[in-house]
């Protein structure tokens, strides 16, 4: 179209059919911009959307930047203004900021680049989780309010692990489930979840001997008992290497680990940490076919 136009944002609604299904021209504009940083590491297009009104607490950062693992075990990053666009080009969310979007729209069921089928709201709270979009604690426009007065928490750790295969790790994750639990007065191996277990070292898959492990610990119903279990949880890395050193690690020869205190997320393990790192990934592998075919044309 006329890009150039003064009156392009608002003209250029019209739909064109590509690998992502029908998306509008000043979409595409955008992201472009966004991705392949036309305008500079920081610039923004003419059409360039503000997505502030994705979230219901926090602020919303489209600059802030989160890590995650493709399908082949490489380490990639994108910003939350990237995700989003991505999400808004292939049409995945529809209108997230129309003010009636959670009643509306958030329901309907898409089928995400991952393979998996969930409702536009599902895909957008494991965007502002994962991603942070809404800061550390944030919460997406359509997350239930907290009127109870009373939030459940939990401690979310990465763990990392030298001297241990994934394999190993696999075979004997209940006994690192239990080794955790044992640090905190009446928790179990079912109040440990692990998330996501991601080889670091440079080494092969199969002999890659440095893992990093994602894991929460839930349950803690105020910030006193989260604060101190936290703190219980730092000060037990000894105890724990030890513990999984007896019980099915005994080639593990380091470890060290960050803790925080987050609001509980709930589900089970490899949740949505996991499940957007997979879908991420496809999205980034879909929309750059797309690009690539464009630039060809």
């Amino acid at each position: 179209g006329d890009v150039l136009a003064s009156d392009y944002c608002t003209a250029e609604g019209e739909e064109m059919s590509g690998d992502l299904g029908d998306v509008k021209k000043k979409q595409l504009l955008a992201h472009t911009i966004n991705q392949r940083k036309c305008c500079g590491a920081t610039g923004k297009a003419k059409c360039a959307v503000d997505y502030s009104a994705i979230c219901q607490t926090g602020t919303y950062d489209g600059a802030h930047v989160e890590a995650f693992t493709d399908d082949d075990g490489s380490v990639n990053d994108a910003s939350c203004d990237t995700i989003m666009n991505m999400l808004s080009v292939g049409n995945y969310l529809g209108d997230v900021l129309a003010s009636d979007w959670c009643t509306a729209a958030a329901g309907e069921s898409k089928v995400f680049p991952d393979g998996e089928t969930r409702t536009r709201s599902d895909g957008l709270a494991l965007v502002v989780s994962r991603f942070k979009c809404c800061g550390a604690n944030g919460k997406d426009k359509c997350a239930a309010a907290d009127t109870a007065g009373v939030v459940a928490l939990e401690i979310s750790a990465t763990a990392v692990l030298e001297g241990v295969t994934k394999v190993q790790f696999e075979a004997n994750k209940e006994n690192f489930k239990s080794g955790v639990a044992v640090l905190h007065t009446g928790k179990t191996a079912a109040d440990v979840l692990v998330d996501a277990v991601t080889e670091t070292s440079t080494r092969r898959r199969l002999l890659a001997t440095q893992l990093s492990v994602d894991y929460r610990i839930t349950g803690f119903s105020s910030q006193a008992a989260a604060d101190q279990a936290k703190a219980t949880q730092e000060a037990g890395t000894e105890a724990l290497t030890t513990n999984l050193q007896a019980n099915g690690f005994d080639t593990l020869t380091a470890m060290s680990q960050t803790v925080q205190v987050t609001e509980q997320e709930g589900g089970s393990e490899g949740g949505a940490a996991s499940t957007l790192a997979a879908a991420t990934a496809a999205l980034l592998v879909a929309t750059s076919s797309l690009l690539l075919a464009l630039v060809v044309l």
